[in-house]
């Protein structure tokens, strides 16, 4: 009963103790200057709190991960769409994606500064095309995953396309879909902060390029505002995976991870 009520909770919550309990041991150790120790990043973290920058700098990164995650998201879900079911237009761009999906990011932030500048549209046009890719592969394998079967007996009693799309296609692919979507979220918020990191402009990376040259006391801010870079993943990643959990409640698969929990 316990188990069902809380899950593996603490487990989860094990390792950040234990890697909190090496770094407050490690910050012991004397003449160490290069990582600040935990009680001193803990209280530059409670000074960013009351800090507006700091929460302009959370609003500017969630606001380029939030457009670029919708773009990519709808870019690449409609692409794994027709070509999961158009065999012809698969193999059209089986070559593009597979080279532009290999692609990294970085390597194309000089161009994407030269054409678009510095700006929010170029972070947002790099993150979104970072996305699309693993996206479309998701939601093409889970159409392809459809039991050939269940489209053909929906064909042979007279279901026509749109609504055999809409109750056989999609309801089937959706947990690829999700998943894809989850692990494009975990990916969209390292890209911006890395193009933030490089290229300049707002947002958390920014905060913590400027921390990081500072050098001296505002190491601990620097430590700070990594802390937050992963808090903010975590909630990111518990919301969508809730939201996840909601709307596929229905399906086999999520029925049977609630039962094991």
């Amino acid at each position: 009963m316990l188990r069902r009520k809380f899950g593996d909770t603490p487990l989860k919550w094990t390792g950040v103790g234990i890697l909190l309990l090496i770094w407050l041991v490690f910050g012991a150790v004397p003449d160490q200057t290069s990582i600040p120790t935990l009680p001193a990043t803990i209280q530059a973290l409670f000074g960013e709190l009351g800090d507006p920058n700091y929460w302009g700098a959370i609003g500017d990164t969630l606001q380029t991960w939030f457009v670029s995650l919708v773009i990519g998201s709808v870019v690449g879900i409609t692409l794994g769409i027709l070509a999961g079911l158009n065999v012809w237009m698969e193999r059209s761009i089986a070559a593009p994606v597979e080279f532009f999906k290999t692609i990294p990011i970085i390597a194309v932030l000089p161009l994407g500064i030269l054409v678009l500048g510095t700006g929010p549209s170029m972070r947002m046009t790099l993150v979104a095309f970072a996305v699309t890719w693993p996206l479309l592969v998701q939601t093409l394998y889970g159409v392809r995953s459809i039991d050939p079967m269940i489209r053909d007996s929906a064909r042979s009693i007279g279901v026509g396309p749109v609504r055999t799309f809409f109750s056989v296609v999609l309801p089937s692919a959706s947990p690829f879909i999700a998943t894809g979507v989850r692990v494009a979220a975990a990916m969209a918020l390292v890209i911006t902060i890395v193009i933030e990191l490089v290229a300049g402009g707002s947002g958390l990376g920014v905060e913590i390029s400027n921390a990081a040259l500072s050098g001296g006391t505002a190491l601990p801010t620097m430590y700070a505002l990594i802390l937050t870079t992963g808090l903010v993943g975590m909630l990111l990643t518990g919301i969508i995976g809730a939201v996840e959990r909601r709307l596929l409640a229905w399906h086999t698969t999520y029925r049977s991870i609630e039962v094991a929990a």
